[in-house]
């Protein structure tokens, strides 16, 4: 079971990052209006919000892309 739980956060964590630096506007499909994003100690909260604070903020360069 924990092999299951680490394949599907692995998997999760390859697709935003996807979408982050491939298609930023397709993440608003993964909050909902009362998901909350803390950023540098900002809170920002709702679909609206966090998705124009995610596009304001530059291509991620990490291993999972």
């Amino acid at each position: 079971m924990e092999e299951q739980v680490e394949l599907v956060g692995r998997a999760f964590v390859d697709h935003y990052y996807h979408l982050f630096d491939n298609d930023r506007s397709s993440l608003s499909s993964l909050y909902q209006p009362t998901s909350m994003l803390t950023f540098e100690g900002q809170k920002i909260q709702g679909v609206d919000d966090i998705t124009a604070k995610l596009n304001l903020l530059p291509v991620s360069i990490n291993a999972n892309t």
